[in-house]
């Protein structure tokens, strides 16, 4: 089974490895998967370099499993709480917001609504790679409400 895929962002490409994912993590699971997705989709939109061309700000509750998309966005986007360049807040709702630090252009990702029940739902009924991957193959549109955030 082939567990590597290539995404360019902004031709520093993310090579998506499940079992490094889950070496960083410690586990798979549908928030950091969607930590992940939101990560590469404010890149993409932003046009942000990976690592010292981006900053990333949440909102979430400060508690697993929703908490798990904060290392998801770490994993895609290069930003991390060492560098300050990843910002948590803990909030009951969810939002993450990607910015280009050299354009300012920024975008807001929210979860669409009722994709935190789906994924109880699915994490009860499968386990945590195939939720992952289920995750992981979506369209945009299907998890995320996007707000331009400049």
């Amino acid at each position: 089974m082939n567990h590597s895929s290539r995404m360019s962002v902004c031709t520093r490409p993310f090579e998506l490895d499940w079992e490094a994912v889950r070496g960083f993590h410690g586990h798979l699971g549908p928030w950091l998967t969607f930590g992940m997705r939101a990560g590469l989709l404010g890149m993409e939109r932003t046009g942000a370099r990976r690592f010292f061309g981006v900053r990333v700000e949440v909102e979430c509750p400060d508690r697993p499993p929703v908490s798990c998309l904060l290392d998801g966005l770490q994993l895609t986007t290069g930003a991390t709480y060492g560098k300050r360049n990843l910002v948590a807040a803990t909030s009951e709702s969810v939002r993450v917001r990607v910015t280009n630090t050299e354009t300012g252009d920024a975008l807001d990702l929210r979860p669409r609504a009722g994709l935190a029940e789906e994924f109880r739902a699915r994490m009860e009924a499968e386990s945590d790679e195939p939720v992952s991957r289920w995750v992981w193959g979506l369209p945009a549109g299907e998890l995320f409400v996007e707000e331009s955030a400049r």
